[in-house]
C-alpha cells in the first residue's frame, strides 16, 4: 500500500512524474505502461548520463520517484526515492488483489502530460519538454493513416534510446496497433551486423 500511495502522490508543482533509469528490456516497457496506467508521466534518464546531468533533471522536474535497474546505485539519484525493477515487481504482486480501478483512470484528460523529455543541452542547459497524451496520439494517428501496417507486419522494433523523441513512435506506434515489439539491447544496436541479422530474423522492415 505504501508503494502505491507514493506512486500516486504529485510533486510540489502538482505533477505526477516518475523518472525511469533502465536499459532496454521487457521490464522497461511494462514499467512505462504501469506509469501511464497509474495516471503518471514517465521521465527517461539514460543510465549513461553523468551525475551533473541527472542532478539537473531531478532538481528541475521533481519526479515522485525513480524506477531503476537492479544494478544501478540508488545514490546516483541524490535523495529522490527509488525502486528497483525487482522491488517494483514484488510490490505489484502484493497489490494485485486490491481493487485499484478508481486510481487507474487517466488524470486530467487528454491534455495531461504523458512524457517529459530533456533536450541534449548541446546549446546550453538541458530543457524539459512536456508532451501531453493528445499530442502523442495525434502523431501516432497520422503515422497509422499515412504508413499503415500491413497484415504481414506482426512485430515492431524498439531500438532508439528512450531519451530521444523518436522512441515514442517507435515503441508506441506498433504496440498500440496490436503488434508485438522486439526490444533490442544497446549492445546489438551498436553493432550494425548483429542488428541487421536480428531484423531479418523477425522479418522487420521498419
Amino acid at each position: 500500500e505504501e508503494t502505491h500511495g507514493r506512486f500516486l502522490q504529485p510533486n510540489s508543482d502538482g505533477d505526477f512524474i516518475v523518472a525511469v533509469c533502465m536499459q532496454p528490456s521487457e521490464a522497461l516497457v511494462t514499467t512505462l505502461l504501469a506509469i501511464w496506467k497509474a495516471g503518471g508521466a514517465y521521465l527517461p534518464i539514460d543510465p549513461s548520463f553523468p551525475a551533473n546531468r541527472i542532478h539537473h533533471i531531478l532538481l528541475e522536474a521533481k519526479p515522485t520517484m525513480v524506477v531503476r535497474d537492479d544494478d544501478i546505485d540508488a545514490q546516483r539519484f541524490q535523495g529522490t526515492p527509488t525502486l528497483s525493477a525487482t522491488e517494483l515487481y514484488a510490490k505489484s504482486l502484493q497489490l494485485s488483489g486490491s481493487n485499484l480501478l478508481s486510481e487507474e483512470m487517466l488524470r486530467g484528460g487528454n491534455d495531461h502530460i504523458a512524457i517529459v523529455l530533456y533536450t541534449s543541452g548541446s546549446t546550453g542547459v538541458p530543457k524539459g519538454v512536456r508532451l501531453p497524451h493528445e499530442n502523442i496520439l495525434n502523431r501516432l494517428q497520422w503515422q497509422w493513416a499515412t504508413f499503415p501496417y500491413t497484415s504481414a507486419e506482426t512485430v515492431g522494433v524498439f531500438k532508439t534510446a528512450l531519451t530521444f523523441v523518436d522512441s515514442i513512435a517507435e515503441l508506441w506506434g506498433p504496440l498500440m496497433c496490436g503488434l508485438a515489439i522486439l526490444v533490442v539491447p544497446k549492445a546489438v544496436t551498436k553493432d550494425p551486423q548483429r542488428l541487421v541479422t536480428l531484423l531479418e530474423k523477425y522479418k522487420i522492415r521498419r
